[in-house]
């Protein structure tokens, strides 16, 4: 949207004379574009200007910029805060006083935006006759049109500024421990102060460091069946089941993103052609779904043009992309070699072993990085829902399934939308909506095992049964066809 519809601009300030009689106020703390800095407004050795040259008087949340800059450098914005106060403006600078109703990280995105490239390339601004100095005009900046319209980047902007702010009080505290330290008269005292006081500060950076490492991410913020495999994978490391366990990390990680995919498009009014496919082989009883299977529907997804289209804002959109990357491909090609060749009694042998388990973690890990976007599309149970009609909120009770283990908190959430079910799994995207995976997706305990697992639609054995398959464990769970509801997403014909 236009500046302009967000904000008005006041300056730069004219050299005007004071009319005969007229009373100019003295003494005002005035601001200059040379106070502006890239670090913020520097306010502690501000000059008196001249009385014609005192603008107007500056308020809370104003964003300075300079109107004169070296040409082809970005400005320096920077916001005024209630501690700058009072302050009027000087000469040489512009300043953007947002209208009421912007919300704090709104006034940021304004803030970042006027200091980027994106605005510089929409101002026309004159040089001088050197050739190094750009204007620009109160007007042209009313012109510029600033990136308020998406929730998905203020949710963004607005994560990031939190962190921020997080960091930089953690930083005071190093710096007032560190300080206290010094200044101790006893220093032995002062080292055992500084790391009893410091404990909590060593773990946060700890914490930190681990979010580094990507295993730690994958076992930690992954949904669970994804996240559990790749646990079991880790644990099989150097034994004889390794390469098998990470080709079964493989096979779910794929399968998952492949019920991502038919989620998103359904959600687009799309049809996956491969799920015909699909309907006639389980109608016919000829096996379950393979890994093939599940890379049919991604290639197939990253391939059809009316999925191409769709922006990627809209939910699991980055689906769409998974099969469009080289390293991906490549990678699960070479994993599929492994699995044929074990499949077919091509024994590697013992000494070859450690190299193949080597290459196998390589690609797994190149398949799982490409799958990142995971974090952000949190697995739900849903436990339990409570709508109330006057306020039109319901209370849910839920359990978040990031990481590798089940048995995570309960939390009570609010949520909009009446139409939830209290039983089921969700995939929850970005804006806070919650999408249905049944019957893709089901969960509930384990017949086999006794461990809660989730469960995916894989077979029939009969006519009138539906096998759903763990991606935990791998073991069964019988449905009836009638109640299994695979119909709804063409896995069965709508008669059975």
């Amino acid at each position: 949207m236009p500046l302009r519809d967000i904000a008005s601009v006041i300056g730069p300030v004219r050299s005007v004379r004071p009319r005969q009689g007229e009373v100019v106020p003295s003494a005002l703390r005035t601001i200059t574009a040379r106070a502006v800095r890239a670090s913020g407004l520097e306010t502690d050795d501000l000059g008196q200007q001249p009385e014609h040259l005192v603008g107007e008087a500056l308020a809370d949340s104003d964003i300075l910029i300079p109107a004169v800059r070296p040409a082809g450098q970005r400005f320096r914005a920077v916001r005024v805060r209630s501690e700058d106060l009072p302050l009027h403006l000087g000469q040489h600078l512009l300043a953007v006083r947002p209208k009421e109703g912007l919300t704090e990280t709104q006034l940021s995105i304004v803030t970042d935006f006027l200091r980027s490239q994106r605005c510089l390339d929409q101002l026309p601004y004159k040089e001088a006759s050197a050739g190094d100095i750009g204007r620009v005009s109160s007007a042209s900046l009313l012109d510029v049109r600033v990136p308020l319209a998406g929730e998905e980047l203020e949710r963004a902007f607005k994560a990031v500024s939190e962190a921020a702010a997080d960091f930089s009080k953690w930083m005071r505290e190093v710096e007032q421990l560190r300080a206290e330290a010094i200044d101790g008269v006893d220093l032995e005292e002062a080292r055992s102060n500084l790391l009893a006081h410091s404990a909590l500060l060593r773990q946060r950076a700890e914490a930190a460091r681990k979010l580094d490492d990507l295993g730690h991410r994958v076992a930690t913020r992954f949904p669970l069946p994804v996240a559990y495999r790749w646990r079991a994978a880790l644990a099989a490391r150097g034994g004889p089941d390794e390469v098998r366990s990470i080709l079964h990390a493989q096979e779910v990680l794929l399968g998952y993103l492949a019920i991502m995919a038919i989620l998103c498009a359904r959600s687009a009014g799309v049809e996956i052609g491969h799920l015909g496919d699909l309907r006639d082989r389980l109608a016919k009883m000829r096996g379950g779904i393979t890994l093939g299977d599940w890379r049919a529907i991604l290639r197939e997804a990253s391939d059809k043009r009316t999925l191409r289209r769709l922006p990627r804002s809209e939910p699991f959109a980055e689906v769409l992309d998974y099969f469009t990357f080289g390293e991906v491909l490549e990678a699960v090609q070479r994993l599929g070699d492994v699995r044929n060749d074990a499949a077919h009694l091509r024994d590697h042998g013992p000494l070859k072993e450690a190299d193949i388990a080597d290459e196998c973690w390589f690609d797994l890990e190149t398949l799982v990085r490409a799958a990142e976007f995971l974090e952000d599309y949190p697995l739900v149970r849903v436990l339990s829902t409570r709508w109330d009609g006057l306020v039109s909120r319901n209370e849910l009770g839920v359990r978040v399934l990031s990481g590798d283990n089940p048995i995570v908190p309960r939390e009570v959430v609010p949520y909009p939308e009446p139409d939830v079910e209290a039983g089921s799994l969700y995939l929850r995207d970005r804006r806070g909506k919650l999408h249905l995976a049944r019957p893709l997706l089901i969960g509930t305990e384990c017949p086999t095992c006794g461990h809660w697992s989730t469960f995916h639609p894989d077979r029939m054995t009969d006519a009138d049964t539906v096998e759903f398959k763990s991606l935990e464990h791998g073991h069964p769970l019988v449905i009836p066809g009638d109640e299994s509801r695979l119909e709804v997403i063409g896995l069965l014909a709508s008669d059975v």
